[in-house]
Formats: C-alpha cells, sequence, structure tokens
C-alpha cells in the first residue's frame, strides 16, 4: 500500500505547497533554508493531509514529510504528485533497512502475583521482572541521573523488558510501548474501579490502577543504551500498586480477552479503540478528558 493524500474535498495540499514554495531559500550550495516561521505551521498542516499506512507505523513521518519537501523544493516547484511521489520514494528506502533487536525498559504499578510474567504480542515479547533489571542495563540508570528534573518512578514499580525488532530507534519505542499499553488497557478494563468517588477539583487523580513509570529507555540487545534520547511521563503522578482481590480470577479474563482480541477479524480497530481508552484514562485532567471525549 503507497502513502497518499486523504481523500477529503476540502483539502488542498497545492496551497500550503504553493506556500512553502515562496518563502524557500536556494543557496549556491544548492541547499534549502525557510524564511520566516510559517515553514512548521505548513508542515503540521500537510502531516494532517497525508495517509500513512499501517506498515509505516514504525517510521518518522513528519522527518519523511520534511525531506521529500526539502529534495523537491530544491529540484524545482513544489506540488502534491511529485511530492507524494518521493514520500513513497523515501518510504521504500526507509522499510528496506534492516531489522535491529531493541530492548524498552520501563515499569508499571502492578503489584505480585502478576497476571502472566511473559506476553507475546505484535511481534513483541513484553517480561515483567520479579527483581530488578539484569545487570547489563546499568547504562539506564547512568542516562536517567543526567535528568534529575524528571520525578522519579517509586522502587516498588515492576520493572518490564519489550523486547522487539525493527529498522529505527523511533520505531522500536512506539512499537514497544504501543504492545505495552494495549497489555496494559485489558488490564485496566478489569482493574479499574467501576464508580470513581469525586472530590476536590484539585485532588483529580488518574481514573488508571495501572499506570506506567515515568521514564522509558531503550537498549541495543548487549544492553548498552541506544540513544541519550528517551521517553518520559509528563505529567507522571506515583499510583499505589495494584493488586486485584481475586488474583486467578484476574488472570484467567486478562487471558480469555487477549485470546479473543487476537481472533478477531477487526482486531487492529479494537486495539487502536484499547490505546484511546487506557492512554486518556491515564491522565488527571479529567475536564480536558471530557473536552477530547466529546470532540472525538
Amino acid at each position: 500500500m503507497r502513502v497518499n493524500w486523504k481523500k477529503r474535498s476540502h483539502l488542498n495540499p497545492d496551497i500550503i505547497l504553493s506556500k512553502i514554495d515562496s518563502i524557500k531559500i536556494i543557496d549556491n550550495d544548492k541547499k534549502v533554508s525557510y524564511s520566516g516561521l510559517e515553514y512548521l505551521d505548513a508542515i503540521t498542516a500537510l502531516m494532517s493531509m497525508i495517509d500513512f499506512p499501517r506498515h509505516c507505523d514504525g517510521l518518522n513521518h513528519e522527518n519523511i514529510v520534511s525531506r521529500a519537501v526539502g529534495r523537491i523544493a530544491r529540484e524545482g516547484t513544489l506540488n502534491k504528485n511529485n511530492v507524494i511521489s518521493k514520500i513513497n520514494e523515501i518510504v521504500l528506502s526507509e522499510l528496506a533497512k534492516k531489522e535491529h533487536k531493541f530492548h524498552l525498559l520501563t515499569s508499571i504499578s502492578i503489584d505480585l502475583p502478576y497476571p502472566l510474567k511473559v506476553y507475546l504480542m505484535e511481534d513483541t515479547k513484553i517480561r515483567i521482572m520479579s527483581n530488578s533489571y539484569p545487570k547489563k542495563y546499568l547504562g539506564r540508570n547512568e542516562l536517567i541521573n543526567q535528568h534529575p528534573n524528571i520525578i522519579e518512578t517509586p522502587e516498588n514499580y515492576a520493572r518490564v523488558i519489550v523486547s522487539v525488532k525493527e529498522k529505527s530507534l523511533k520505531g522500536a519505542g512506539t512499537k514497544a510501548l504501543r504492545s505495552l499499553d494495549i497489555l496494559r488497557a485489558i488490564w485496566c478494563l478489569f482493574g479499574n474501579s467501576a464508580t470513581e468517588i469525586s472530590g476536590d477539583s484539585w485532588k483529580w487523580k488518574p481514573i488508571n490502577k495501572i499506570r506506567l513509570g515515568s521514564i522509558h529507555t531503550l537498549h541495543r540487545d548487549n544492553g548498552s543504551v541506544a540513544s541519550e534520547f528517551f521517553w518520559y511521563e509528563p505529567n507522571f503522578l506515583p499510583a499505589i500498586l495494584f493488586k486485584h482481590q481475586e488474583p486467578d480470577r484476574f488472570s484467567k479474563l486478562c487471558k480469555l480477552a487477549l485470546e479473543k482480541l487476537a481472533s478477531i477479524p477487526y482486531n487492529n480497530i479494537m486495539k487502536d479503540a484499547l490505546l484511546r481508552y487506557v492512554r486518556a484514562l491515564d491522565e488527571k485532567d479529567q475536564i480536558q478528558l471530557l473536552l477530547d471525549c466529546g470532540e472525538r
């Protein structure tokens, strides 16, 4: 499946591309730059008009679009046909790259006994550790210590390692967090409270009982840190460890739900819905949550 412009009558990529064309500057070395601040807004607008198929999920879409626009701008006039053609050319090049094995290290607010210790989901392997991470991942602590302003994850959170094969760092991190959040959504469906007691607005908390730790780091197969960049939760709020009153029943329900999810023909739609559910209920700003739900 190719990358295409979204088929909506009110969208006209050529208007945006014409604007970019008008602000481009090409120097003697054929390098392209842009005058003013309109370029960032233009790229954001273009991103909303492009339909990337699912096999492109692990790619950096904004980077691909920017590269395509830059190459066409250097060669001639921008229009929707040559830009989408260049985007597909870059996508094919990115997809042809060799896959590497990565491990995302994070944590979750769940207590023993775990429903299962190992999960296989969407070509990822999720392991919940009973103790600390293996010693080869010591670089994680060194990286985290360089950022003292980020709220620390409580020590009693369960350590998690999500193993993936991907072509890029961003793709690996995105894929690992997606799989873990789908699993967490199933847990929260059976673990969240059926009702919530409202208190003072300044005491509002996230609804999800099982939440991620504050920092997620990516590592190569030998344990070394794959990048100085990492993912973190900007609105992190420590959670009380979740422990179901009937752990055996909880484990059976979650296992059954995962089996059903894997067997239905429209499971991609269900997974996207589960992701929206679990990520929305991670937020403590419930007024914004209601507004977001109203927009959908």
